[in-house]
């Protein structure tokens, strides 16, 4: 089955206060190390949803990286997801939203999500953190339309919440750890040094 693969990393690090797509992290930027564990998953169709400081951001991404240019992204997380429905609705047959500032994804957590989404394929596959649900999560195209109608920073909790029968989770334990601020960075390099 064909998959799309969308990177959310079109927002503006308001909270930390510089571009955190671009930390630096395990000797490359955060982003590009989301990017590097879907490559080495053997995912393909992977794009990277850019947004604030995407003139910044394009030219640090790997060669081959293909990215999609979110205008209105200060309106929230809801226009990245609807980007990626726009782009995938009548290629994919399901998309798969990851975020760019989870240090602890890798190709063995989206190996894992692949798998389980060949089986699960007409529903919904999610995360399940040591503390709560989250990206990655696919979403089969049977759900494009709702994923549209999202706004603001609402982002697709939402719907694996109101489908939480259609739900099938995969094991991510660390997957709660996200860079939102300079607290949360501190707690990276301190947890990862």
């Amino acid at each position: 089955m064909k998959i799309g693969i969308y990177i959310l990393a079109a927002g503006g690090s308001k909270r930390l206060g510089h571009p955190k797509q671009l930390l630096l992290y395990r000797n490359n930027t955060l982003l590009n190390h989301t990017i590097l564990a879907c490559k080495k998953s053997k995912a393909v169709n992977v794009k990277v949803i850019l947004g604030a400081h995407h003139e910044k951001i394009k030219n640090t991404l790997p060669e081959d990286t293909n990215w999609i240019l979110n205008g209105v992204w200060q309106s929230g997380m809801a226009s990245s997801i609807q980007k990626a429905v726009q782009d995938g609705q009548n290629i994919y047959e399901g998309i798969i939203l990851l975020v760019a500032d989870q240090p602890a994804i890798s190709d063995k957590v989206i190996e894992l999500l692949l798998n389980t989404v060949r089986i699960h394929s007409d529903g919904i596959v999610s995360s399940r953190y040591k503390d709560g649900t989250g990206p990655p999560v696919y979403f089969s195209k049977k759900f494009f339309p709702e994923l549209s109608e999202l706004n603001g920073d609402q982002g697709a909790k939402i719907l694996v919440n109101k489908y939480a029968k259609e739900v099938t989770y995969i094991p991510f334990p660390m997957g709660h750890i996200d860079i939102d601020n300079k607290n949360d960075l501190s707690a990276l390099y301190e947890y990862y040094s």
